[in-house]
């Protein structure tokens, strides 16, 4: 009997251990969206997702206590896996309303990204602001098909902005370089990554304000989760360590190994 009792106590236990983490000893499965350097890193052949998305994840993991298995997946395939609980939850994901159902967004989002004018050192001046009016006149180079705002598109059909496209990065930012183009338009840490890829820092620099307003990118979990027995809570939990994450200059630190 008393073996018994023992047996049953240490059951009891685990059941409230796993409680009280809010999810199984199992590791949890989460997924980025592939090569969107530099929050998930192309893939080098070493079998292990990287990236700036990546780190800021695992540094929520680190500090909640639970491992999780991470891969890197097309967008698709990734939303399809978190609506039938496949996936535990997504470490790149956009608000969008419809998605409730399904998941729960981070609080905050995982990192916030907006869109910049970069131009050459020493040509900020010639910028008013970081408004589309202030790229009247000029020639802007952009990656082909990379779409910017509304009113960038119909300035450009309206004959006030002219681009130069190319799919190149480094050519884009060669072009700039060479006086080719006045400006270039990107992601602000995308093109501060490939700024620092391709040897360009202190030649390339961002004007001080956002073309576009800064918008989150989201971590969630899945409301169908497999292995997170306490989904409403694990995601509280989880907002509350990467809010930490945010106000304790981690996120900051983290970025700073990408684009700095």
């Amino acid at each position: 009997m008393k073996k018994l009792a023992v047996i049953s106590i240490g059951i009891m236990v685990g059941i409230m251990l796993v409680a009280t983490n809010g999810f199984a000893e199992e590791k949890l499965k989460f997924a980025a969206v592939e090569n969107v350097p530099p929050f998930t890193l192309p893939d080098d052949g070493s079998g292990v997702v990287k990236g700036m998305a990546i780190d800021i994840f695992k540094e929520v993991a680190k500090r909640m206590g639970f491992e999780a298995e991470i891969s890197a997946l097309p967008f698709k395939r990734l939303w399809l896996y978190l609506q039938q609980g496949e996936l535990d939850g997504a470490i790149q994901i956009y608000y969008n309303p419809d998605r409730l159902k399904y998941i729960i967004y981070s609080d905050p989002p995982g990192y916030y990204v907006a869109h910049y004018i970069f131009v050459k050192k020493g040509n900020e001046g010639k910028f008013k602001s970081g408004t589309v009016e202030a790229l009247y006149g000029k020639t802007v180079a952009k990656e082909r098909g990379f779409f910017v705002t509304k009113e960038f598109e119909q300035a450009v059909n309206d004959g006030k902005i002219t681009v130069d496209e190319a799919q190149n990065t480094e050519l884009n930012m060669k072009k700039l370089l060479l006086g080719r183009t006045d400006a270039y338009v990107s992601n602000y840490h995308i093109a501060l990554y490939n700024i620092k890829k391709y040897g360009f820092q202190g030649q390339i620099v961002p004007l001080s304000e956002p073309l576009t307003p800064k918008k989150g990118t989201f971590m969630a979990i899945s409301k169908q989760s497999k292995n997170i027995p306490d989904v409403e809570e694990f995601a509280k939990r989880f907002s509350a360590t990467l809010k930490e994450i945010h106000t304790d200059g981690t996120l900051e630190k983290i970025t700073a190994n990408y684009i700095k």
